[in-house]
Parts: C-alpha cells; structure tokens; sequence
C-alpha cells in the first residue's frame, strides 16, 4: 500500500518512481501539502454520506484524503498515463472508481445518477490550469446535480468570480457564479517556484495577506 503523498517524501517518490512532470497541456499542478488538501476536504463538508465527483486527480493526493472523509469517490482523470501511478497511490481506497476521459465530455447526471442512486453530488477539485474556465462553466450548468462545489482556481479566475457590474474583471464567470466574498488568505501549497500568483480564500469576511504564491478556494453552496 502507498503512503500518504501528503507526506512529501512520498510525494517525491512516486514523482521520481515514473517521471512525472506535471503537463502543460493539461494545466496539471500537484498539491503537495497536507494541511491544504484536508482543509480543501474539511472547507467542503465531506461526510461518509456523500458522493464526491473529483476533477483531475492527478497522483492521487487529494484523491486519499477524500477517499478517508467520503461514501464514495468519482475522479475523471484525461491523462491516461497517470494509471499506473494512480494503481498504487490509490491501492487501498476502495471507494474509489476512476473515470479516464475529459471532464468537459463527461456525463455529470449519469456519474450522479449511476454512484449516487440520483441524489446530488459534492465536487472537490484543485482545477487545472488553462481550462478553468469551461470547467467552471460546465458545472455551474450542471448545478443541479451538486449539493455543492469546493474548487482551487488561481487568483485571476477568482477575481473574475468575485467582480461586480463595476469591475474591470466582470464577464461570464461573474453572471455564473454565486460565490461568497473573499477570505482568509493563506500560503499556497503547491509545487513552488512554477506558478502565478493566486489565492486561497475559505469561506470567511477577513482578509490577512501572506507570502508566496496564492490560489483561489471558492465554495458555494447549491440550493
């Protein structure tokens, strides 16, 4: 069985074991600190009652950690290369079934209706860069088939999220979405050194600058 790949030698391991770098195409970013990836999972509520559909699990991170919180995981993951990696880091969670295609042509009702007997799902998801965007518009059609939606988007996609009428920001995004105001800002914790600034943002009113680079969690609750 695998360690925890919060645990960053493990993390290094499993990088090294099949050469991973994380692809540009697919906008893939790897988390690879473990208060983040619990603190994503506690931020969206994840009981042993849920559903959770994952979107782009990569190595397999924040993959465990649902896997320990939820009923049931469904990660759709496009990188088929990623299989043998996933085989390993993921051995011991039974809960889990991997869906190898594109988020954006997937079936999000029939995932909802096949593994959770048609009551609606909670997504978690560190989104890929690139095509964030689409995938955001994609679930917020979707949205009656969440309870609700915790994704990490880098700061510029939050900045549209959040923008008014009044903000230079304000497009689609902003029409979309029904999201909380920005919160607490804490220090990303991804692979370091790669990425633009952005944001981490919980569901709270104050707002405390940190250092290094930031990305952006923005949940909403569905009704």
């Amino acid at each position: 069985m695998s360690a925890f790949l919060t645990a960053p030698y493990e993390t290094k391991r499993i990088l090294d074991k099949y050469g991973i770098r994380a692809k540009k195409k697919y906008g893939q970013n790897f988390l690879i600190n473990g208060s983040v990836v619990r603190g994503i999972v506690e931020a969206a509520g994840v009981t042993k009652e849920d559903c959770v559909l994952e979107i782009g699990p990569g190595i397999g991170t924040m993959t465990q950690e649902l896997s320990l919180a939820a009923g049931q995981v469904v990660a759709v993951e496009i990188d088929t290369t990623l299989e043998p990696v996933l085989a390993e880091t993921l051995d011991a969670c039974t809960n889990v079934t991997i869906l190898w295609q594109d988020i954006l042509k997937t079936d999000v009702r029939a995932i909802r209706d096949t593994y959770n007997g048609g009551r609606r799902l909670k997504c978690v998801a560190n989104l890929p860069y690139y095509i964030t965007t689409p995938i955001l518009l994609q679930l917020l059609r979707e949205k009656d088939s969440f309870e609700s939606i915790t994704v990490m988007v880098q700061k510029e996609v939050a900045e549209r999220i959040l923008a008014t009428e009044k903000d230079k920001e304000y497009g689609a995004l902003s029409l979309a979405a029904l999201c909380p105001d920005p919160g607490l800002l804490q220090p990303e914790a991804e692979d370091p050194g790669k990425r633009p600034l952005s944001w981490l943002l919980p569901e709270r009113a104050d707002a405390l600058p940190g250092a290094g680079h930031r990305r952006a969690l923005l949940p909403w609750s569905l009704p």
